[in-house]
């Protein structure tokens, strides 16, 4: 299996990316992740993909790791959750109240705009549908892609996926990551 990057792997503080869960309760990592209670790691479980991704954001630009509670918590108190799920907006401002510009907007499903933008030392939160169906599906799920890389002549992506899928899979074609995007972002850009 061939590997060419298109960027480093590591983030900007030159960090490698480690998984990020969202599950911490199935992962034992509830209480080193500053979750008070099990109960309130389960009750988050399947819904803290937004913070996880933050969370991996933050030590890609910095290299500082942080705890998903506190991201969560901070994203709380911002009003970043809704019925819906979350609120891309107020994520993008959690992200640039730490310092790193960030802006939630809709973006294209062209490669050459992914790959340019990776190229260039952008990053992305993106709404995909969990798993990564070709059933039509689109988003309703966070990961965070942080390179454009080829492997075995396939362009794809390299991600950090929150949800259980995750711990396995670290890079996804782009055709199988297109075809449950749901067109928006938070792009992360170098300043």
């Amino acid at each position: 299996m061939s590997f060419e990057p298109s960027a480093d792997t590591a983030g900007a503080s030159g960090a490698r990316l480690p998984w990020r869960p969202q599950r911490t309760n199935l992962t034992g990592t509830w209480q080193a992740e500053g979750f008070p209670t099990l109960e309130l790691a389960e009750a988050w479980a399947d819904r803290a993909c937004g913070p996880a991704c933050v969370q991996a954001v933050l030590e890609w630009a910095d290299g500082r790791p942080s705890r998903l509670y506190d991201i969560l918590t901070e994203a709380l108190n911002l009003g970043a959750y809704g019925p819906k799920g979350w609120i891309h907006d107020r994520l993008a401002a959690l992200v640039r109240g730490r310092g790193i510009a960030c802006r939630a907007r809709p973006f294209s499903t062209s490669l050459e705009d992914w790959t340019t933008s990776l190229s260039s030392g952008a990053a992305f939160i993106a709404s995909v549908a969990l798993g990564y169906p070709s059933s039509g599906a689109r988003g309703g799920h966070l990961v965070f892609v942080h390179l454009a890389s080829t492997i075995d002549g396939q362009p794809g992506f390299s991600i950090m996926d929150p949800a259980d899928y995750g711990a396995k899979v670290s890079w996804i074609e782009a055709s199988r990551f297109f075809a449950s995007f749901s067109g928006r972002v938070l792009l992360i850009e170098r300043e």
